[in-house]
């Protein structure tokens, strides 16, 4: 602010993109979250006198410009911003842009740090998503709250998986309590066998007590657990109480064939009452893997098997530079500008970008340029007004609907075209830059 003086009012432009994806694509969440948490700001002439006196008494910053904060007080106090976005649960290709910010140019950038951390709900919405293609999402369950950075992470992450893979089974009972659309899944867990004598008496208990249970069977030797909860299973049959196992350490995919095996040898063949939890999962791979072999010794993993995992889906590949967002400045007083760089793929766009949908295919262009495509990026935020109405249900419908447009793009490893004028701004801005010293 104290660099840019009076400047700090010219227009500018800024995209954000999300410029790679372990997956070939990603499912894009955390959009109206975003708009929510600008939306909420609304400066008064009180926070602006008291930051006034702050930064002149007690820090030693000179660069606070007030007169930039009492010029959106007088105008209503809202950020004077507009902001064109695709619908969380889009499915988009690497490199797309996703969000655009149109305003004063200290303020367009001001809030970048708040546009950066849709990459969490992103990397967690794609995951579920890669869960849902390859087992089905109704066929997992969400135990994760402990491998999040926050309770409040952990909320943002539950409503990602629905978005994304439409998860709705999670053990946090807040995350079943905050979203409608999610319900409750637990099992016992390692402290409460460890604080009875036997596993046998942990199992029993558990089973009378509770309607229906899921027995985590791995505490001392996974093979006896099995043996002892099918012993109980055999035992309380009667009662048409479901009584599921869990396995969570080990050779869990020969554990799952061991317990499908005797379970049938024992005639526990009932989908409602007889049903395996697999945990211990390191990639997501994994989960058809274990489906294949099932198949192969002449099981049906899909009415027998769900899988279970936290870390998985909460906190692994969810970082930043799994999606390495990039907001940039794209146009700057009427002039284009953009970023180029030395690492493929950073490099940023000129203009004002937006993302079309013309006869069947994705392209970067300008604002304007395609006036009969469909623009992805639509109103979202202006006035201090989030313009989107859409809840988590039409994100999720998004979610599926969209990623079967770009189907065919992720598996031959492509990214959306380049428009006409996107090149040609590109290719022009190029030529201005000075040339390389050698």
């Amino acid at each position: 602010e104290y660099v840019q003086g009076e400047e700090w009012n010219t227009p500018e432009t800024y995209a954000l993109q999300l410029r790679i994806s372990p997956e070939g694509y990603q499912i894009v969440s955390g959009i109206r979250r975003a708009l929510t948490n600008i939306a909420a700001m609304k400066f008064t002439q009180q926070e602006l006198n008291f930051a006034k006196e702050y930064y002149e008494e007690f820090a030693a910053i000179n660069s606070f410009n007030a007169e930039k904060w009492q010029e959106i007080i007088e105008k209503g106090g809202t950020l004077p911003v507009k902001i064109f976005a695709v619908p969380d649960g889009t499915a988009i290709l690497p490199g797309d842009p996703v969000l655009r910010v149109e305003g004063p140019e200290e303020l367009a950038a001001h809030f970048e740090p708040e546009f950066h951390r849709i990459f969490y709900s992103t990397r967690v919405a794609t995951i579920a998503h890669e869960i849902d293609r390859k087992v089905g999402g109704g066929r997992f369950i969400e135990v994760g709250l402990r491998g999040a950075d926050s309770k409040s992470d952990h909320l943002i992450a539950v409503s990602a998986m629905y978005t994304g893979g439409g998860i709705i089974q999670t053990s946090s009972d807040p995350g079943a309590a905050v979203y409608s659309e999610l319900s409750g899944r637990g099992t016992i867990g390692h402290r409460y066998v460890q604080t009875k004598a036997t596993e046998e008496e942990a199992f029993r208990k558990a089973i009378e007590k509770l309607g229906n249970v899921s027995l985590l069977v791995d505490l001392n030797n996974t093979i006896n657990g099995i043996e002892i909860a099918i012993k109980l299973k055999r035992e309380y049959r009667e009662s048409g109480k479901a009584i599921w196992i869990r396995l969570d350490s080990g050779d869990i995919s020969s554990q799952t064939i061991y317990a499908l095996r005797r379970f049938q040898e024992e005639g526990f063949t009932d989908p409602d009452l007889d049903k395996i939890i697999v945990e211990g999962l390191e990639t997501v791979d994994e989960m058809p893997e274990i489906d294949k072999r099932a198949r192969e010794e002449g099981f049906e993993p899909e009415k027998f098997v769900r899988y279970g995992a936290g870390e998985l889906l909460i906190s692994r590949n969810t970082g930043r530079s799994f999606a390495s967002t990039g907001y940039k400045v794209t146009e700057h007083g009427g002039r284009d500008t953009m970023k180029f760089s030395d690492s493929p793929g950073k490099s940023s766009l000129p203009g004002t970008p937006t993302l079309v949908e013309l006869n069947g295919e994705r392209i970067i262009a300008q604002v304007g340029e395609f006036p009969n495509g469909r623009d992805l990026l639509i109103p979202a935020f202006a006035d201090g007004e989030i313009l989107f109405k859409e809840g988590l249900e039409t994100a999720r419908q998004t979610a599926s609907r969209t990623f079967k447009n770009i189907e065919q793009s992720i598996k031959a490893g492509q990214k959306s075209k380049l428009s006409p004028q996107m090149e040609a701004r590109k290719e022009e801005f190029r030529k201005q830059l000075p040339k390389a010293i050698t």
